[in-house]
């Protein structure tokens, strides 16, 4: 199966996880087409002062993959930078946010499956 890029949506979500601003999300896969073994893999894109809530995984486990931009991520209460390359996994029973504090926007690949 082939989706072009023309075919796949974008979604604007306000105070996603309780948090700040509006986070762009681009569904490459969704529950259904992870065949039920997890909720999403998406690109993620943050402005700056936006970012997603605090949260607890608590049936599922997510890695973060940043492509672009700088980051503040909180780590089961430890904070962060985050910079292009870096990778992050929060596994079932741990909690994070994410939030970008710079002028270019923060671009990031999500995949959460269950666990």
């Amino acid at each position: 199966m082939i989706i072009r890029k023309d075919d796949i949506e974008i979604t604007e979500v306000e105070k996603l996880r309780n948090g700040k601003g509006i986070a762009q999300i681009k569904y490459l896969l969704d529950k259904d087409g992870l065949e039920n073994h997890g909720k999403m893999f998406s690109i993620m894109t943050l402005k700056k002062g936006c970012g997603l809530g605090y949260h607890e995984h608590i049936n599922d486990f997510e890695a973060i993959y940043i492509i672009q931009g700088c980051a503040k991520y909180n780590d089961n209460g430890t904070i962060n930078n985050l910079h292009p390359g870096d990778f992050c996994i929060t596994k079932k029973g741990e909690s994070h946010c994410i939030e970008n504090e710079c002028d270019e926007d923060v671009i990031f690949v999500a995949l959460v499956l269950n666990s």
